[in-house]
C-alpha cells in the first residue's frame, strides 16, 4: 500500500504490533506502536509524504520530499509507544 499525503496522513494499521520507520533530514526515528488501529502523522510543513507497508505489513516506511518534518505521531487506541531517534553519525 502507497499513500501520498499532504500535511496530515492517516493510516490504519492492523491490530497486531506495527513497527514504524520514520526518515527525516538523514535522521531515522523509530516507532512501535501496540495495539494501534489509527495511526495519524502529523507535519510541521506541507510535504510530499509516502507511506510504503512492508515486510507483511509489520513496518511502514515513511519518507518525506522537500523540507516537511514529522512533528508528532498519535495512535488512537495505543496501548504502548516506544520511540528512539539516531542521528546522523551516531554509533
Amino acid at each position: 500500500m502507497r499513500v501520498q499525503a499532504r500535511a496530515r496522513a492517516q493510516v490504519w494499521a492492523p491490530r497486531r504490533p506495527l513497527l514504524i520507520e520514520a526518515r527525516r533530514d538523514g535522521a531515522r526515528l523509530w516507532l512501535r506502536l501496540r495495539a494501534a488501529r489509527r495511526v495519524d502523522l502529523h507535519f510541521l510543513e506541507p510535504a510530499r509524504v509516502s507511506l510504503e507497508w512492508a515486510r507483511g505489513a509489520d513496518i511502514l516506511q515513511v519518507r518525506g520530499r522537500g523540507r516537511g518534518t514529522v512533528v508528532s505521531l498519535r495512535a488512537a487506541g495505543a496501548v504502548e509507544m516506544e520511540a528512539s531517534a539516531f542521528g546522523d553519525g551516531a554509533g
